[in-house]
């Protein structure tokens, strides 16, 4: 009986043995399933979380010129420049009225794809009608969801396009001599004037024409002269040291359609550019030539940076006067250029 009853008792105790040896391999096996799940979706929204980033980041590279203007046909058009550092694809156009409803919304096929420092060439055509006296805003969408809009007519505020540029402001140029600029009327064309842009990022080695509003803060009427010029600096960087090289655009008269008719040395022959007294009237100067008497239009080097001030010269009362009048404004700013 003593013996029949320690065999039972050694049963007993390897089956308790693989009993505990089975719940254990259940559990590793479960518990190690469950923590490679756990791992996994850690790694898959970790992945997740780092894409949505990746695209928030080229998002935030993304930057875009549009002007509107009106074709031949009549129909409103639409360019788009890529001025970002990243590739955009145009995903829509919307057109909207005056009054908020939504005429058109274009969706491109095959899409609109620009790369960095490129444009729609020739414009879109909407095939929406300009109407006499109405207003148009067009928005433009991206496939990673940024919007970049502009207005027919286009504006000629500084609100078109944020001029990210550090300035001293114009109002410092009230104390300072007799003529303040407007440093918000600011632009450039790159087509002879037809299309006026606002703010700094500029094609490369394109033609550039230059504008921008002035009023004479003084009780005397000032006549600015051919060496009147939007100077800038170009900050030169590398190898060896660097250093600054300058470049102007010298003043020209009042356009005449696409004609900037120049200026030359003889105050009596073409009398200047005559910016009137005590603020009464708004002056806009036009800057363009690479020098007087060249007769061309000047350039910016591709993806530089310039120090940019203007100055002006001149004589005050009259073009006979020998009272000489001269200015550098304390505009200054730092141009990157695309």
């Amino acid at each position: 009986m003593r013996k029949t009853t320690r065999r039972r008792f050694s049963r007993r105790g390897v089956s308790g043995l693989l009993s505990a040896i089975f719940l254990f391999a259940m559990l590793f096996t479960t518990g190690a399933a469950y923590i490679l799940f756990v791992t996994d979706s850690q790694f898959k929204m970790q992945d997740t979380a780092e894409a949505a980033l990746d695209r928030e980041i080229q998002r935030m590279g993304e930057a875009a010129r549009v002007n509107t203007s009106k074709l031949s046909s009549n129909h409103l058009g639409v360019s788009i420049t890529n001025i970002g550092t990243a590739p955009i694809q145009v995903k829509q156009i919307l057109i909207i009225d005056g009054s908020g409803s939504l005429l058109k919304n274009i969706q491109p096929t095959p899409a609109v794809t620009l790369n960095p420092l490129t444009m729609t060439a020739p414009s879109v055509n909407t095939t929406v009608t300009v109407q006499e006296d109405a207003n148009y805003t067009v928005k433009v969408v991206t496939d990673r969801g940024s919007l970049f809009s502009a207005v027919y007519p286009p504006e000629t505020s500084s609100n078109m396009t944020s001029i990210a540029v550090s300035v001293v402001s114009s109002e410092i140029a009230k104390s300072i001599g007799s003529i303040a600029m407007d440093t918000t009327t600011l632009q450039y064309s790159q087509d002879n004037g037809v299309t006026w842009n606002q703010g700094w990022s500029v094609l490369g080695g394109q033609a550039t024409v230059w504008r921008v509003n002035v009023t004479n803060q003084s009780h005397r009427d000032i006549y600015l002269g051919k060496q009147s010029d939007f100077f800038f600096l170009k900050i030169i960087t590398g190898v060896g040291g660097g250093g600054l090289s300058p470049m102007a655009f010298y003043i020209v008269k009042n356009p005449s359609g696409t004609t900037y008719p120049e200026l030359d040395s003889n105050f009596l022959a073409n009398g200047g550019v005559m910016v009137p007294a005590n603020g009464t009237a708004t002056k806009t100067l036009y800057l363009k030539i690479d020098g007087p008497g060249s007769g061309s239009a000047q350039s910016l080097d591709s993806n530089t940076k310039y120090l940019s001030t203007l100055e002006l010269f001149g004589k005050y009362d009259s073009v006979t006067s020998t009272a000489y009048y001269g200015q550098s404004l304390p505009f200054v700013g730092v141009l990157t250029h695309s």
